[in-house]
């Protein structure tokens, strides 16, 4: 059976047939009482996961994560494929993107994989979201160290959003590049790295214009990229460029602000400008303070980096004060396993260590903490694995010399 042709003989014949008025109105106004009956069911739903991801973007994730999984029961409602809804492909998509901000990976993964089975289901080939739920989980497994599964899902995404989305010209393609060059600047490629970063600059720009906010997030990863190798003086030149589009656009108390203040102020330390650093730290936590508030793991990460520069300063005190506030946040508001709590034990441990004395045990203790996290979450030759390796070493061989 030709199914247009019988759709189009029921058209003429019955819904535009004077004569079947009555059925055309009984048809609209199921219809309409369907709508409302799913609007009306669906508010609940909607009513939670508007509050989680406010919560969320004020970086409140205990109370998110309550919101999210009130949405969650919500969508069992929905039916007995309650799982293939759209509505729970993104329930589950920003659990996902929940537990990977708090370095929760174990309890993100099976949701990103739930989103990606649930997106090949319900959309077609051609929709963007396709390709963005295997972005998602590259990131996720990026993070994780996991680098060939993560360049995997990455590829994935790539070669769904070119042969199947074909918009060579959005900005999420940007975003999927972007992901790449993070992947290639993590595992060393830094030359393939630097290539797929201004791949994503250029094609922003030419969508968006060099003037949008939405190149500042591309600047910023390019001086992370140069900061990594050391070119200093070209880090700090596209750190302030995206300083400018914030500035511009966000204005001076944005939290987006903040992340460029601290970035230039990380790259001044290590080119021990200490002086020069410590107004931009300063700058950064008075706006993650006032915007994000104390208990955020952005403010704990400021306070890391001015530990950090304190130490180089030889104010050991003041550092060991600030990396202990630092941790005493991150204790509320992540997971005992996530990789910032690593990073600050790492700092806390060179801090005893300079500090020497009875705090040279202290020391090892605050590098095995560091190593033991990072090794339950990222793989065997992942560069912060070594890094802890031999930091550890050194406090073991200090520690054992008489004082």
């Amino acid at each position: 059976m030709d199914i247009k042709k019988w759709q189009q003989t029921f058209k003429e014949k019955v819904l535009d047939n004077p004569k079947y008025k009555w059925y055309r109105r009984g048809v609209y106004g199921l219809s309409f009482a369907y709508a409302l009956f799913l609007g009306i069911t669906s508010v609940p739903y909607y009513s939670a996961i508007g509050n989680a991801e406010a919560c969320f973007k004020q970086g409140d994730y205990p109370r998110a994560e309550t919101y999210m999984k009130e949405a969650l029961e919500q969508c069992r409602s929905f039916g007995p494929d309650y799982q293939y809804d759209k509505r729970t492909v993104r329930v589950t998509n920003n659990l996902a993107e929940l537990y990977r901000q708090q370095g929760r990976y174990q309890e993100a993964e099976p949701y990103y994989r739930q989103t990606i089975t649930a997106a090949a289901r319900n959309f077609p080939e051609n929709r963007p979201e396709r390709a963005v739920v295997h972005n998602n989980l590259a990131a996720l497994l990026r993070e994780m160290g996991r680098y060939q599964e993560a360049e995997a899902e990455y590829k994935q995404a790539l070669s769904i959003w070119q042969t199947k989305v074909k918009q060579p010209d959005s900005p999420q393609l940007a975003k999927f590049l972007c992901g790449m060059a993070k992947l290639k600047c993590d595992q060393g490629q830094y030359k393939e790295a630097e290539n797929l970063y201004f791949q994503a600059l250029k094609l922003n720009e030419r969508v968006v214009g060099k003037g949008d906010v939405d190149n500042a997030y591309i600047l910023a990863n390019i001086g992370g990229l140069y900061r990594e190798t050391r070119q200093y003086e070209k880090a700090d030149s596209y750190y302030r460029e995206a300083l400018k589009l914030d500035l511009a656009v966000l204005g001076q108390d944005h939290p987006d602000t903040a992340c460029d203040y601290n970035n230039l102020g990380a790259n001044l330390r290590e080119q021990n400008k200490l002086a020069e650093a410590l107004p931009y730290f300063d700058k950064a936590l008075k706006i993650r303070l006032s915007k994000l508030g104390r208990q955020h793991r952005l403010t704990a990460k400021t306070l890391m980096g001015q530990a950090e520069l304190q130490r180089r300063l030889k104010h050991l005190d003041s550092a060991e004060t600030l990396v202990r506030h630092a941790l005493d946040i991150q204790s509320k508001c992540l997971p005992p396993n996530h990789p910032e709590i690593a990073e600050a034990n790492d700092i806390l441990g060179l801090i005893l260590e300079d500090a020497g004395g009875s705090k040279s045990e202290a020391a090892v203790q605050h590098f095995q903490k560091a190593l033991f996290i990072r090794e339950k979450l990222l793989s065997p030759d992942h560069p912060d694995i070594k890094s802890s390796q031999e930091h550890l070493q050194n406090a073991m061989k200090l520690a054992q010399k008489p004082q």
